[in-house]
């Protein structure tokens, strides 16, 4: 079965020529049943070159959708949230479906069910990460969002089986320090900052809960079902925004749109969404957990610093800078074969 543009360019990078180039190559049934694992003639190969392209996909990808996210959220009053929402989820259903059209219509009850859940956490992970943006720095927010990696990681050791390390325990310990020195002090803007603070927290479990449920989907028999189960989450996300923005209008609250930036960021927003979580899906059924998860948000966390400082010319407290320090090493202690 062809698997969108994706597997095209899986079929191009494959590290040796395969006459399946572009398909999978599995055992099981055309509607997208098997081991997730039997990919394009080199079996259980890892570190390919379509697997660092997906690496590559994914910190970008997420680094912009970090970025953007801060933008639609300046734009966008606190009055049209839901209006925005709707309209990102709508935009990285649109990139999930050119990435995947292949497997748009192979839909089971299983992948329709972690799709509603991957939906329920992406309306939480990405609402609260957008009202954290507006007070706290993109690095800051990209590094403590992306500390949810340990809770997928420490679902891969105890329901597959994956190795641990004591490194990895101190990684975990790195990565509460870390969030306790990115939470506010004393001062005038305290108390907002520690909503944001608050809301930042909350999404970083949720995108954590987002890995568990990409692991869950790539480790099931409908693993080639990736189309379908991204599609649904976005769709049940617009779905439920687009309610939430109705009944914002019916009470006289919404606020109207701030012209075309306001499309214009959120397409930016869900096409970095749709790209950041197929090459992710994708990168779940390849590579084990405490690999893909250290690996990616590391990189999340050095770009959005980077982007941060450099283009969006925001300037870390003391304490902010010294969370930033110990959440790269948390990430890299984390991925340490140790």
């Amino acid at each position: 079965m062809r698997r969108g543009l994706f597997l095209v360019i899986a079929g191009a990078f494959a590290d040796k020529p395969c006459k399946n180039a572009g398909k999978i190559c599995r055992v099981g049934e055309p509607d997208g049943s098997g081991d997730p694992l039997d990919r394009c003639g080199n079996g259980r190969g890892f570190m390919n070159l379509f697997t660092a392209f997906l690496l590559l996909a994914s910190v970008g990808c997420s680094t912009a959708r970090a970025v953007f996210s801060k933008k639609l959220g300046a734009c966008a009053a606190t009055s049209g949230f839901f209006r925005t929402q709707a309209l990102l989820y709508i935009f990285a259903a649109v990139t999930v479906g050119v990435l995947n059209a292949k497997t748009l219509w192979h839909l089971c009850a299983e992948t329709a069910a972690l799709g509603a859940a991957y939906g329920v956490l992406t309306l939480l992970a990405q609402g609260l990460y957008t009202v954290a943006l507006k007070t706290i720095p993109v690095s800051v927010c990209a590094m403590v969002y992306s500390f949810g990696f340990v809770i997928p990681a420490v679902f891969g050791t105890l329901a597959f089986k994956e190795p641990v390390s004591p490194a990895k325990i101190c990684s975990v310990l790195l990565c509460a320090v870390a969030v306790v020195f990115s939470a506010p002090r004393g001062g005038e803007r305290a108390k907002g900052n520690a909503l944001a603070t608050l809301s930042l927290v909350i999404a970083m479990v949720a995108s954590g809960g987002l890995g568990m449920v990409q692991k869950w989907q790539q480790r099931s028999a409908h693993a080639m079902q990736t189309g379908a189960f991204l599609w649904t989450a976005f769709l049940l996300a617009g779905a439920v925004s687009a309610l939430a923005a109705a009944a914002e209008k019916r009470r006289g609250c919404a606020a109207p749109s701030r012209g075309k930036h306001v499309y214009i960021f959120a397409a930016a927003v869900g096409a970095a969404m749709g790209g950041a979580n197929t090459a992710n899906t994708l990168l779940a059924g390849i590579l084990p957990s405490i690999v893909v998860f250290p690996v990616t948000n590391v990189g999340v966390i050095l770009a959005s610093l980077a982007v941060s400082v450099l283009f969006l010319k925001e300037r870390l407290t003391k304490r902010q800078a010294v969370a930033a320090c110990f959440g790269i090493a948390a990430v890299a202690l984390f991925s340490l074969p140790l």
